[in-house]
């Protein structure tokens, strides 16, 4: 069984199976934008300018990156160290070849990641 904080506990188990693909439930990203700028001229030769941006997005499409160390602890419900056989079997039943993973040992298996692009939270960039 892993640890608390996602750590594996039987290195022997070094398998690790990567879905990848959408979700198949994608919504369409969407922004609400704001800008604003002016260039202010004074005197000739002396320029000032002034721009604004903000772009507030909303289901955002994403996928976590495993090799991130920030991953598992952004997403923990997309990383599953030492899965039971039940949960190899929920895992291999997703994939569009589950034959080609027949009789696969979760005794294995050190970790299932879940990359399939999905909606993510919101993200507001500012300048």
């Amino acid at each position: 069984m892993p640890d608390p904080n996602g750590e594996r506990t039987n290195p022997s188990r070094d398998d690790a199976f990567l879905l990848e693909g959408s979700s198949g439930a994608l919504s369409p990203q969407i922004a609400d934008i704001t800008a604003f700028g002016f260039d202010l001229m004074p005197l000739e030769g002396l320029t000032f300018n002034m721009n604004y941006y903000e772009i507030d997005f909303k289901e955002l499409l994403g996928a976590p990156d495993p090799q991130s160390t920030d991953a598992v602890l952004l997403n923990p419900d997309k990383f599953i160290f030492e899965p039971s056989q039940a949960a190899l079997d929920d895992f291999i039943s997703q994939v569009e070849n589950p034959e080609q993973f027949a009789g696969a040992n979760a005794e294995n298996v050190g970790v299932i990641v879940d990359r399939r692009i999905d909606n993510t939270d919101g993200l507001r960039l500012r300048q």
